[in-house]
This record gives C-alpha cells, sequence and structure tokens, in this order.
C-alpha cells in the first residue's frame, strides 16, 4: 500500500442517453435544455418550462426518458438505500450504498433503463436486463492494472443505438469500452466528456482539461473553452444531432454554449441536472461556493477518514466554526479569507497526512500572497526548547533584528510581547508548517518557528538574558523580509537521496533511507540493490553496528518499508494489519496483512535508528521494526512524526484552486490496535529509547558560523552523540542473550 501515492480522482460525469431523446430534454422538441437540480431543497428549474420540487438532500438527479414518451422525466437516485423515484411515473428499488447510478437505453427499445455501476468491484448491473463485470478489480472482465479509481462511462460507442458502457482510466488515458474497443486518449486530470459531437450517431471519446480549458474530441477538433472549475456540460441544444461544447460556471449561473450563447440560470447552490456529479462519490467540488463546497468537502472528509475516535475529532464543531467564516468570506469575495479559514480548519486536524494545497496556478498564488503577508517577515532568530526547560536562541541571522538588537547566540529567552516565552509559543496556531503536526512536541517545535515570523513590520517585545549575564534585557524586533531564511532553516522536513550508505571513520555501518519507492517501480528495485549493497559491504567490512537513518524519510510503499526492516531480522515477524475504508459498509476492514520476511543479504548485529518529526508515512515502519528488535534501539532527540495512516487518497477539489487531501486507512497492530498514529492528546509515533540530550553543551558542540548566521547543526550533533555512545551500547548488549528478533518490544 502506497501510502503517499495521490488517488485518481473520480471522474463521474453524466451523458446523453442514446437511443432516447436526451437527457434534458423536458418539452420534447428534440433539444436539451437549460435544467438545474439543488440538492438541498429538491428543486428542479427548466428553463422556459417549469419549476418544482422532487427530492432532496442527497438524492442525485438522473433524468431521462423512462417511458419512452420522447420526454425526459425528472428522476432521482437515493444512494443511501437505492431508491430510483421518477416524477409521475415509478418507483423502485435498485442498488445499494456505494453504487453509481447509470442510466440509458441498454436495450434498443427507445426506453431509458436504470443501471448501477459498482466502483469496488467492476459490476455493471442494468435492471431487468444483464449484470457483469468491468472496470475495477473483481469478477468477470478485468482491466489489467485496474483499480476502483476507473471512472464509468456510458454512450452509443459503436453507433448501432444501443447504450454501452465503459470505463476511464485517468492515471493512462485508457478508454475501455465493453466488447467493443480499446486505447489511450487523455491524461492524469482530464475529465472524460464522450458525446457525439459530428451528428453520425455515434458518440465520440473526449476530454475536458480544466487546467487550461481545453476540449479534445478524438479524431475530430481540439478548442479552448473554460476554465477552472467550470463544468463541461456538452449536449445537443440546437437539435441538430450533434453535441455542442458548453460550461457551466457556478456560483454565478453561467452556462456558455461555445459559439452560441451565454446566459445566467439556476438558484444558488444549484448545478446542471444532466451531470452526473454525485458527492458520495465524487471528489470535485471546486464548482460550488464556497460553503456548499465546504460542507461537501466535510461530509466526505468526516466519513471517510479513519482516526476520529482514535484523535477525538468533533466534526460539529469543526463545521460550526469554519463555515461561518467561509460563507462570510464567500459574501465579500475575500479569497485571503477563505483560503485563512479552508487552512486552519485542515490544520485542525493533528495528523501529518491530511493537507490543503492548490491545484492550479490560481490556488498556488493565493498561497503564496496569503503566506507572504502573514509570515513573510522575520526577526532575525530561531528558538528551541532545552531539557532544561529554556528556551534558547540556537540561529541569529548576521545583521538581522536579534543580532542589531544584541541578542546572540545561546540566548535564554523570557518573555514576548509581555507574556511568558511558553505562553506565548502556545498561543501560536502553527498552520504555514509543512503538514499539520500529530504530536505534542512537533506541534511545539513549529509553534516556536511561527513565533519568530509575522508581517513585515510587525514589531515584538522580547525579554532575554544572554549567556553570561546576571540580568536581561529588553529588545524591540521590527520583522523583516529575509527570503524566509530563517524559516528554511529550521524546517524538519527535507528530501534526502533515496539510498546512501558508507562504512564510517569510527567502523560503524551508515544507511540512510530517504523514501520508500513502489516496490514493482524502477526506483524500488534501485532502492532494493542498493539496501542489498549496503547490507553486503557492512557484512563484509565487518563493522560493529549499523545506523539507520530515517529523519527525514518522506514515507512510500508499506509492503518496501516491511522489506527494508527483513534485511535485519533473522525471523518472520508481524508487520501490520491494513484497515481500509469501504464504502459499501461505511466502515474499516483489514485488506492486507503484512509480514516482516528475512531478507539476504542479511545483518544480525546491533541496530540504531534516528528518527525526527520529518520521518513520517511509511518511513516511521522500519524504525518501528528496529525498537522490537532486542539488538535495536532507536536514538534521537525527538519521536518521529506520528502519522502512520494510508494516503493512496482520496483528493477533494475545493473552490479557488485548492485540494484537501486525507489518508482513508490505518494500521493496525497484532491486537488490531492502531498503531503509531498519534492519539487526541498528541501521544504516537516512534519514541526514542534514549533520548539524545538537549542542552547548552549540545548546542556549542553543533555551533558554527556561516556567512549569514550563527547556528546549531543538530542533525550533525546528533549523529555524533549517537557514534559516541555505540561503544556503551555493544557493552550493554554483549551482557545479554538476545531472545528471538521482534521479542523485545510488543
Amino acid at each position: 500500500m502506497n501510502r503517499w501515492a495521490m488517488e485518481i480522482p473520480f471522474l463521474l460525469f453524466g451523458l446523453i442517453c442514446a437511443g432516447v431523446s436526451p437527457a434534458a430534454d423536458f418539452d420534447g422538441d428534440g433539444k436539451s435544455g437549460i435544467v438545474t437540480y439543488s440538492g438541498r431543497r429538491g428543486l428542479w428549474e427548466i428553463k422556459g418550462v417549469t419549476r418544482f420540487y422532487f427530492g432532496g438532500a442527497n438524492d442525485h438527479p438522473v433524468p431521462g426518458d423512462y417511458n419512452g414518451a420522447g420526454v425526459s422525466e425528472a428522476a432521482i437516485f437515493r444512494p443511501s438505500n437505492g431508491l430510483w423515484a421518477v416524477r409521475s411515473v415509478t418507483r423502485f428499488y435498485f442498488g445499494r450504498t456505494g453504487d453509481y447510478p447509470v442510466r440509458g437505453d441498454f436495450n434498443g427499445d427507445g426506453t431509458g433503463e436504470a443501471g448501477i455501476y459498482r466502483p469496488d468491484n467492476g459490476l455493471w448491473a442494468i435492471r431487468g436486463l444483464t449484470r457483469a463485470y468491468f472496470g475495477a478489480a473483481g469478477g468477470g472482465e478485468t482491466i489489467a492494472g485496474n483499480f476502483s479509481g476507473d471512472a464509468p462511462v456510458t454512450g452509443d460507442f459503436s453507433g448501432d443505438g444501443l447504450t454501452d458502457w465503459g470505463i476511464f482510466r485517468e492515471s493512462t488515458g485508457l478508454w475501455a469500452a465493453k466488447g467493443i474497443t480499446r486505447f489511450y486518449f487523455g491524461a492524469a486530470g482530464d475529465r472524460p466528456v464522450p458525446a457525439d459531437y459530428d451528428g453520425d450517431g455515434t458518440d465520440d471519446p473526449a476530454i475536458f482539461r480544466e487546467s487550461s480549458g481545453l476540449w479534445a474530441v478524438r479524431g475530430i477538433s481540439r478548442c479552448y473553452f473554460g476554465s477552472a472549475g467550470d463544468l463541461p456540460q456538452p449536449a445537443d441544444y440546437d437539435g441538430t444531432g450533434s453535441a455542442m461544447i458548453a460550461i457551466f460556471r457556478s456560483p454565478s449561473g453561467l452556462w456558455a454554449i461555445r459559439g452560441t450563447s451565454r446566459l445566467y440560470f439556476g438558484s444558488s447552490g444549484a448545478f446542471p441536472a444532466a451531470a452526473d456529479i454525485y458527492l458520495n462519490f465524487y471528489r470535485d467540488f471546486s464548482w460550488m461556493d464556497w460553503a456548499d463546497a465546504f460542507a461537501a468537502g466535510q461530509e466526505k472528509f468526516s466519513r471517510e477518514y479513519p482516526f476520529t475516535g482514535w484523535k477525538g475529532i468533533d466534526w460539529n464543531a469543526l463545521s460550526a466554526a469554519y463555515r461561518p467564516r467561509i460563507a462570510a468570506a464567500a459574501g465579500f469575495r475575500s479569497q485571503t479569507d477563505y483560503y485563512l479559514a479552508l487552512r486552519e480548519y485542515v490544520y485542525s486536524i493533528p495528523d501529518g497526512h491530511v493537507s490543503i494545497g492548490s491545484y492550479n496556478l490560481a490556488g498556488s498564488k493565493t498561497d503564496l500572497a496569503v503566506r507572504k503577508a502573514r509570515i513573510g517577515g522575520g526577526y532575525g532568530l530561531g528558538l528551541i526548547g532545552l531539557d532544561n526547560g529554556i528556551t534558547a536562541a540556537h540561529l541569529i541571522l548576521r545583521g538581522g533584528p536579534a543580532d542589531r538588537s544584541g541578542i546572540k547566540f545561546g540566548a535564554e529567552i523570557l518573555e514576548w510581547n509581555g507574556l511568558p516565552i511558553k505562553t506565548a509559543r502556545d498561543d501560536i496556531f502553527p498552520i504555514w508548517s509543512f503538514r499539520p503536526s500529530a504530536t505534542g512536541e512537533m506541534r511545539r517545535l513549529q509553534q516556536y518557528r511561527g513565533l519568530v515570523r509575522a508581517p513585515v513590520g510587525t514589531a515584538a517585545s522580547v525579554v532575554y538574558r544572554n549567556r553570561g549575564d546576571s540580568s536581561s534585557s529588553t529588545a524591540v524586533l521590527i520583522a523583516e523580509d529575509d527570503g524566509f531564511l530563517s524559516w528554511s532553516l529550521t524546517e524538519n522536513f527535507g528530501l534526502e537521496a533515496l539510498v546512501a550508505y558508507e562504512v564510517m571513520p569510527s567502523g560503524y555501518g551508515y544507511l540512510q533511507i530517504g523514501w520508500e519507492p513502489e516496490f514493482e517501480s524502477d526506483p524500488g528495485a534501485f532502492f532494493r540493490q542498493s539496501v542489498a549493497a549496503a547490507i553486503q559491504t557492512f557484512n563484509e567490512q565487518t563493522v560493529s553496528g549499523v545506523i539507520l537513518d530515517l529523519r527525514h524519510n518522506l514515507g512510500g510503499d508499506d509492503s518496501l518499508a516491511a522489506w527494508l526492516s527483513g534485511c535485519f531480522y533473522s525471523q518472520t515477524d508481524f508487520y501490520e494489519y491494513i484497515s481500509m475504508f469501504d464504502k459499501i459498509s461505511g466502515d474499516f476492514i483489514d485488506v492486507e496483512t503484512l509480514l516482516i520476511a528475512p531478507r539476504e543479504p542479511n545483518y544480525a548485529g546491533p541496530v540504531v535508528a534516528l528518527v525526527s518529526g520529518g520521518c513520517i508515512s511509511s518511513g516511521e515502519g522500519p524504525a518501528m521494526a528496529v525498537q522490537r528488535l532486542p539488538r535495536g534501539r532507536v536514538i534521537s532527540f525527538y519521536g518521529s512524526n506520528g502519522s502512520f495512516g494510508m494516503v493512496s487518497g482520496p483528493i477533494i477539489k475545493m473552490p479557488g484552486g485548492f485540494q484537501l487531501t486525507y489518508p482513508f486507512g490505518r494500521s493496525l497492530d497484532r491486537n488490531r490496535r492502531i498503531q503509531l498514529d498519534a492519539d487526541g492528546n498528541g501521544r504516537g509515533g516512534v519514541v526514542p529509547d534514549i533520548r539524545v540530550p538537549l542542552d547548552n553543551d549540545i548546542l556549542d558542540a553543533g555551533y558554527f558560523e556561516d556567512t549569514y548566521y550563527w547556528y546549531t547543526n543538530l542533525p550533525e550533533v546528533e549523529l555524533g552523540y549517537v557514534i559516541d555512545i555505540f561503544p556503551q551500547l555493544l557493552k550493554e548488549l554483549s551482557r545479554k542473550s538476545f531472545p528471538l528478533d521482534g521479542e523485545r518490544k510488543r
């Protein structure tokens, strides 16, 4: 299970039903009409025809010609119980929670049939006609490399007047129509929009690329129309038999038909009734207004997040706190206020796997502008908490505000803006760190970083005492634009080489791991070859012990992390149960068991793992495995990140160019308890067996001067400490007889 691979967005869009009248032809004129549906109220609005109420919250519109009269009827699908209701015609139950509704003329009788696609196993079932498997992994006809992210597409792809079914795989651009054809067309981020664009009676494969507004119809045409956040709505709006390129833009209600017309239609919060935009499956809420998108996103987030109980997340309280702020920002059209509220919401979840990012240039520009406005200024110092409770300046920028005011390297900081330093630190909400902080100690590190950043020109009154001074001094510092220098120098996360190793002058083997790529990939093969070469070198040179440096390991593939652990195990041992969210049951179920199997070459001597808050996700697994070994120890300043869930999705796209990601699976120990992920009290991660002391002696041991700053290189002094105490550790281990691997800790 790849913890960091991005899940393919579930791209579900409605199509004109082949062989029957257009799905939005409510007056029988042979043209697709302008029709909207508001899920909050069940309001249908048909331009120039009528408006009425049918359906309710969480129902999905599935209009079509269900009785062969040549006119579309309003219909809804209720995902909670599989109810189909066709206004004034019929109602029945077909499908279950987790199914995706499809409709079309699948037998050529001129009447639309109801059907479902089950993304978990690739089942297609057409009511009263047939059922087969095609698409996501399951029985029947599957497609190599398929997965539950395959987007179902329907249309008349053969020109025989019948609706055909197939899938679009966004990761590769694969189109596969059952029994007809398969080919590649499109790329990551594209949306499938097949329709009959040339009027020949056959639906043409096509994509809409939101990032650029590109429409590409295979073998026919390419053009640019629309932009980020627009919903593609191709349909036969003029009755000529050819689909026209069109978009719907929310929240303004703009309908734009290429080369024909532009108009505004639809109540606030409404969306095109003919578009299959299903909130329980679909991850793109960018077309909605800000408050509705937030509500839809949280509904999905809260339902699928695996640590709600474990971390004590109160989703109702979060909604009450942030939805009004987002609604107010929408009222003033303040992108800054909207982004800040959204970011604070995300960072209220103490999980390093929860994140907010941008999916287009607009989002990136907003982030950069707001970040610079909020923390673009620095006071020319960095702070750290020592073991004795003192807060010390371990970074001073040359010529910066702190330096000019007389604050020296190693100075004790007593007060900040009239508050005791720890109180001032705890008042910081660290929303600008790389990821939310899962553990308490990680949060405090990020709060120290945030305390010394502010808008350029902001004054801070600081009470400090330099080393050797008997009394304190007070300075007023003015934040200056330092190009984020102090911010970057104190970053916990970093990108290291995939694998690096050496036999150190001390005689110990050193193995540094940057991340765990997908097991079967080329980088995965290189990873295994490199680690094997390192272990073989250590054995050939009979090193006394191995230092496994995981401090900046960004995670990756769990199976490769378990494989790495096996290089230090002589017997098979348990690694984890993987528990994933199941859309059908709405619960988490075990889907895989990973074991630590001994690998060759194998190192059987003492092993010390180094971790930090920058060791996250799958990177924490090998440290956990080393800690279980009787001959293994974890020695560091800090524990690991405490974010061990599975994050191969999902992605929620929000208005403004922002997207939210979160884990949807969890790792369980042999007793099926959550392991490593920090709880609601900030306790979790791999906690060091031996903590490297953090005191003035350590600050001095790592001290160095640069052209631009005075600083303590904590990673170097941390490694040096491990090398210095390794002989003592070897003596301790030599006095013990080792039990079987993995029996020291459970």
